[in-house]
């Protein structure tokens, strides 16, 4: 899975998750690199999938990673 087009819409943060149709990824994100916190798992519908995470916006950095489930 790839993440792409990060933006700030409507005080969210959103991203969008491309892959295959039909793969399952786990979105995780992180404030230090160390500790992942998983908020999100979805199958890929049409290969692509719009991710918003209201809270990123209490955070002053935040990193985001996207885990294939196999």
């Amino acid at each position: 899975p790839i993440l792409s087009a990060p933006r700030l819409e409507d005080a969210q943060f959103r991203f969008d998750i491309n892959g295959f149709a039909g793969q399952t990824i786990i979105v995780q994100s992180s404030t230090n690199l160390l500790e992942w916190n998983s908020f999100s798992t979805n199958t890929l519908g049409t290969g692509s999938l719009e991710v918003v995470e209201p809270s990123a916006i209490n955070s002053s950095q935040r990193y985001y990673r996207a885990i294939l489930v196999q």
